[in-house]
């Protein structure tokens, strides 16, 4: 529900806070999340336009960016209610490189997957849903866009999912 996934961000740390939006609202992978880069979002002055690109994701196992999971490089419109925050986020926590990561620590690195999980599940507990699993977000997002009417190619795209019936499962 919008009004959990506004709980959880606001129980993050201001860093961080970003993240579970742009997971819920873009319906992003945690890996694809940590891979953002600013210059993978566009026309952020442009409701009509913005624009948020998948074209990377943190891989823990291989401690690198590599290409995102098969067949998932996509292109998703950011919703306009989230273009604030993002900007703020930006002009605050990310350093000003093209290649900089979006969620950066205080030196400007990339956020550890570890330190992220720490803060979710820190603030999972504070918003009073310990067993809420930060993917869990991608679904709602992916939930909430049928709702409006998306039509199973959008949720495919949006998902960046190549079958049917892995889209079929984030339908509640």
């Amino acid at each position: 529900l919008p009004e959990e996934v506004k709980a959880f961000a606001e129980a993050m740390p201001a860093h961080l806070r970003i993240a579970v939006p742009l997971a819920a609202w873009c319906a992003l992978r945690i890996g694809e999340l940590l891979g953002l880069q600013r210059r993978d979002l566009e026309y952020l002055d442009d409701p009509e336009r913005a624009l948020l690109h998948v074209r990377r994701q943190w891989n823990v196992k291989g401690n690198a960016l590599t290409p995102p999971k098969a067949s998932s490089t996509r292109s998703v419109a950011v919703p306009a209610a989230l273009l604030p925050q993002l900007t703020q986020h930006l002009q605050i926590y990310t350093p000003l490189e093209g290649t900089a990561p979006v969620l950066a620590n205080s030196r400007g690195v990339r956020v550890s997957q570890s330190a992220l999980d720490r803060a979710w599940r820190a603030a999972r507990e504070q918003a009073g849903r310990p067993g809420f699993h930060f993917h869990n977000l991608r679904h709602t997002g992916l939930s909430k866009y049928a709702e409006q009417g998306a039509t199973l190619a959008e949720l495919l795209h949006r998902g960046g999912h190549t079958d049917v019936t892995v889209a079929l499962r984030y339908q509640h």
